[in-house]
């Protein structure tokens, strides 16, 4: 054997290595997905959506109830998972609560469905095991290989679920903390709602076609953030909902939410929470049943 043919040996073997571990790895954690995703499947009702919807408590709503939203979460990625779960053998979820407000059309969006940004990557190792892993909108093939693809491997998926604050009376820096971070990002990134209602409609079309009740949810905003909103994002959010008059809409954006049951801007606290939901729930028996 020639010197240069050792040396090929000896540059492919710790390629060779590290490209088995890293797809043993990759289709050990698709096993595990499935097998959690099986038992989301079970129960009767999912709430999905980002960061807001995290807030509302399974154990306030009468039917088996899974909290399934995550932080941040685009409506790209909140349809893969649904995919996902309508594609489990006898699948029980009949009700979809889907959370819908102004920031969901907030130039973040735009941001957190884009791998040249930190909050694309961020949105990659959160979602990398619920969506098509090539030849899709989000990852690009050159991206396959990238290094926050093999980070997003190893760190295995965020499963959401539910955010219990007992944190109350937020102060108008933490506030402004929670607005900035949705609608200061970069102007480049200013049109987010085309694609989200892209995905709204897709969502809505697999609930349909699986006989599942799809219901819009809009939880409060403190005030001292809701003022701050643009109206525009108000429209979006307006021309969004109206697109589907079959859709159950509980929106309490006007609810007159006391500072003491919101734990930031845009985020109730557990007390506000219970109150929210436990309404939710009476809506549900009453109009939903």
């Amino acid at each position: 054997m020639t010197d240069f043919l050792k040396k090929i040996i000896y540059f492919f073997i710790p390629i060779v290595i590290a490209t088995v571990v890293v797809s043993g790895v990759y289709f050990f954690t698709i096993l595990k997905v499935g097998y959690k995703l099986k038992e989301i499947a079970q129960y009767k009702v999912l709430i999905m959506g980002d960061s807001q919807m995290q807030r509302l408590l399974p154990e306030s709503i009468d039917e088996p109830t899974y909290n399934f939203a995550s932080s941040g979460e685009h409506y790209y990625f909140t349809y893969y998972k649904l995919l996902r779960i309508c594609k489990v053998e006898n699948f029980r979820v009949k009700k979809v609560l889907l959370g819908i407000s102004a920031h969901n059309f907030a130039p973040i969006y735009t941001a957190l469905f884009d791998l040249n940004t930190p909050e694309g990557k961020k949105s990659l190792k959160s979602y990398l095991y619920f969506i098509p892993i090539i030849g899709y909108e989000f990852i690009k093939s050159n991206e396959i290989f990238s290094k926050s693809m093999i980070q997003s491997i190893f760190l295995g998926p965020d499963w959401g679920g539910v955010i219990r604050s007992k944190h109350l009376n937020p102060s108008e820096s933490l506030i402004n903390i929670s607005f900035n971070m949705h609608y200061k990002i970069n102007s480049e990134h200013a049109e987010s709602f085309q694609i989200q209602n892209l995905y709204i409609r897709k969502i809505y079309d697999l609930c349909k076609t699986n006989n599942i009740q799809l219901v819009f949810v809009s939880t409060p905003y403190h005030r001292g953030y809701k003022m701050q909103v643009e109206k525009k994002y108000f429209e979006l959010l307006a021309n969004a909902v109206n697109q589907y008059k079959d859709i159950e809409y509980l929106n309490f954006l006007n609810s007159d939410i006391d500072s003491t049951q919101m734990a930031d801007g845009n985020h109730l606290n557990y007390f506000g929470a219970q109150i929210i939901t436990q309404s939710i729930n009476d809506h549900l028996n009453k109009h939903l049943k």
